[in-house]
């Protein structure tokens, strides 16, 4: 057996035993450079993650992409598109009625809202804002405009479920707004319920200044730097 193929059969037997590996395991299992290993994995194909920081490394193959090209292995996740910028432009582009950030995130299980001034601005998407929520749209005009018309409908619909009452949040929906809030708050310590709450709004997240304090209350959490304008 030529020396190559013997070499791309024993990658094959690593990710045989482990679906997923970062480049580092793959060269000390094979006794060979990360160089050598890319070469090999080039030449059987292979897919990066698009979190972690693409560190890790599946065969062409491997992954069983669900309906939205996604797939993932112990919470390490891999797109059909590559790229994350690749892989966020076909969720929006095939959304019925525009994407929000926090939309985004529950799909793809990262946060975007970083980056998703670079994608308008190279093209990727469009964006529309509406008050505190940003929605994003396909950056193609004919879909553009259907969905700018469904995610009206959608807000005329909401508006008027809203009328006269609160708005009701599931349970699940209300866990993800408090998991939310506490990752903000993890992420930029130093900011107080008034900012958090911008944060969330920008995002596309319902939670408001009212919610993140009652968050805080309840799991005593201090509510220092807070700013509450009146």
């Amino acid at each position: 057996m030529p020396k190559r193929k013997a070499n791309t059969h024993l990658l094959k037997e690593v990710f045989r035993n482990k679906p997923v590996s970062e480049l580092q395991e793959l060269s000390e299992s094979l006794g060979t450079s990360k160089r050598t290993v890319m070469r090999y994995l080039r030449k059987v194909g292979y897919h990066t993650s698009y979190n972690l920081n693409s560190r890790y490394y599946a065969l062409e193959g491997t992954p069983q992409f669900d309906e939205d090209g996604l797939w993932s292995y112990k919470g390490i996740w891999f797109s059909r598109y590559a790229t994350l910028r690749k892989t966020v432009r076909s969720l929006v582009e095939k959304s019925e009625a525009g994407m929000t950030a926090g939309e985004l995130k529950r799909k793809l299980h990262v946060r975007v809202d970083s980056r998703m001034g670079i994608f308008v601005t190279d093209g990727e998407v469009s964006s529309e804002r509406y008050g505190h929520i940003c929605v994003y749209y396909s950056a193609k005009q004919p879909r553009r405009d259907v969905q700018m018309a469904n995610r009206a409908k959608m807000l005329k619909k909401s508006n008027k479920t809203d009328t006269g009452r609160k708005k009701v949040i599931t349970n699940r929906e209300m866990a993800m707004n408090v998991i939310e809030t506490l990752v903000t708050k993890i992420e930029h310590p130093d900011w107080g319920v008034v900012e958090i709450s911008k944060d969330l709004v920008r995002r596309g997240i319902d939670m408001p200044v009212e919610g993140v304090e009652a968050t805080f209350e309840f799991l005593k959490l201090s509510k220092k730097n807070s700013n509450r304008e009146t």
